[in-house]
């Protein structure tokens, strides 16, 4: 999310020209994005927060793989591109303290604190990583770093719910 956000102004303005006001404009796409958190949330609510979870996890790995391409149309790719990371992201904060307030009452505020210290690390790697990555590799090297994160999230999520439905088989 962070190395998406912090580069794609630079893009805008080198590979598109935009102006200051223009990247400010085309930086609104994002807040689509917002639409995910009432969806997932009771999405959620109804028992499905396994499958809301891979589904944000594969939005966010498979959204930046159109970007890689020279298309003629870049400018709605990575506009389509911003609205579906902000759209994983969004449903996977929204999955992830949904989880942690069903915990017991005394858990919650480390854990959260924790989740949320995690998340901020995250975006802050990825705005450190982004201006160097972008200058040595351009944008085929954001967003192959960027599609390896949701990736490594996926096997780790499936790698889990895997151990955790084995666990359940054998007590």
């Amino acid at each position: 999310f962070s190395l998406f956000w912090t580069t794609v102004p630079v893009v805008l303005a080198r590979e598109y020209g935009f102006s200051q006001t223009q990247i400010a404009l085309f930086a609104l796409v994002g807040a689509a994005g917002a639409v995910a958190a009432p969806i997932v949330g009771r999405l959620a609510d109804k028992g499905y927060t396994y499958e809301m979870s891979l589904l944000a996890k594969v939005i966010a790995l498979l959204c930046f793989f159109p970007s890689l391409f020279d298309l003629p149309n870049g400018i709605i790719i990575l506009a389509l591109t911003g609205v579906l990371i902000d759209f994983a992201v969004q449903a996977n904060m929204v999955l992830g303290q949904r989880v942690i307030y069903s915990l017991e009452p005394q858990s919650r505020a480390r854990l959260n604190a924790i989740y949320m210290t995690s998340i901020f690390l995250g975006g802050a790697v990825g705005s450190l990583i982004a201006s160097s990555l972008y200058e040595f590799g351009g944008w085929e090297s954001i967003a192959l770093v960027a599609a390896a994160m949701p990736l490594i999230a996926l096997i780790g999520f499936v790698y889990s719910a895997k151990k955790e439905k084995q666990k359940a088989h054998t007590a």
